[in-house]
């Protein structure tokens, strides 16, 4: 409620048999559509991939991974209001995503280049008002690290950049 009195109810990846191998996951995200909650993210060690697993409790249990061919890293998930889900890396390609196997529907298209910022990273698409927008973190994680946005009328593309990119920095 306020970020400050919070408890912690479980983790998503709690049992050996989920990940073999070693983990070392980068940049989680947390979704929640239709009952049920959608943990995704990449392990940059070995077995590298992308994955989410779902619960319909945020305290648990969570499902084993359901791995994605998604390229790059920290992928996030899109519910569009149509019913179609699709899933973004920090390569700014979409593809349209089997929710219930983790498969694509659709070939991949690069959706944007981002503003030039080295590393992008952490894209996440928000629908407001008609417009797709999204929005990624470019320039490391160091003091060229910004925050850029851009939107489009068609979740497809093209995005047109904000011109006061970066939002923030």
């Amino acid at each position: 409620k306020d970020l400050i009195n919070w408890e912690m109810i479980g983790y998503c990846i709690n049992r050996p048999t989920q990940l073999t191998g070693a983990i070392n996951i980068f940049a989680t995200t947390i979704r929640y559509h239709d009952n049920t909650f959608y943990m995704i993210t990449t392990n940059v060690s070995n077995p590298f991939g992308n994955f989410y697993v779902t619960a319909t409790n945020p305290a648990g249990p969570w499902s084993d991974p359901v791995w994605i061919d998604a390229q790059g890293i920290d992928p996030d998930l899109f519910f569009d209001d149509d019913g179609k889900v699709y899933v973004i890396s920090s390569t700014f390609e979409l593809h349209e995503i089997d929710i219930k196997t983790g498969r694509f529907k659709s070939e991949g298209l690069k959706i944007w280049n981002g503003t030039g910022g080295r590393y992008a990273e952490g894209p996440h698409i928000y629908k407001k008002d008609g417009f797709y927008y999204l929005m990624a973190a470019e320039g490391g994680t160091e003091e060229a690290h910004s925050e850029t946005i851009a939107r489009s009328k068609n979740i497809w593309g093209p995005y047109n950049p904000n011109p006061a990119n970066p939002i923030l920095a």
